[in-house]
């Protein structure tokens, strides 16, 4: 089914591809999907252009492995609902968004998640996020960084950062 240039399931409750122009094809720079969406599938959104802003519906569960992955051209705030309780691997890899606020039913940051989202700069990880995945903010240009209590496990590399090159 599709609405608003965006192609859901048959049911509606899946994400399953959104096209690259779809700021162009419909005029606007603000992207909200429909009441009833579980989940946003892989490559769902990856390389949306002229997107200011995302709005995730009360009702998303799970953002599943490189849904928006490099998307360069994304800038802004991520908030995720505190109905989502899974984040894939890859999920925000190489984006420019500036800040995430994680909702209350998330209990694990995927690999790689916000992997070179060199914009994002203080992270607070709520206490119910019981695991961060290895690589989850690699190259993240990171000044500070909340860990609350409830954190138990941080995979290798988490916060590694590494300097931007012209090479």
């Amino acid at each position: 089914k599709v609405e608003n240039n965006i192609l859901y399931s048959a049911d509606g409750t899946k994400v399953v591809y959104v096209p690259s122009d779809w700021a162009v094809k419909t005029g606007e720079d603000v992207l909200s999907f429909a009441s009833g969406v579980t989940s946003i599938e892989s490559h769902a959104l990856s390389d949306v252009r002229f997107v200011t802003s995302i709005t995730f519906p009360s009702t998303l569960k799970t953002i599943k492995d490189r849904a928006f992955h490099y998307n360069p051209n994304y800038k802004g705030a991520i908030v995720l609902p505190d109905s989502l309780t899974s984040l894939g691997i890859e999920a925000f890899m190489n984006t420019k968004i500036t800040s995430v606020s994680f909702g209350s039913g998330l209990n694990e940051i995927g690999e790689a998640a916000f992997y070179a989202c060199r914009g994002l700069s203080v992270i607070n990880i709520p206490g119910n996020v019981k695991k961060i995945g290895s690589d989850a903010f690699m190259g993240c240009s990171i000044s500070k960084v909340t860990l609350n209590e409830g954190v138990e496990e941080i995979g290798s590399g988490a916060f590694y950062y590494y300097p931007e090159t012209d090479e």
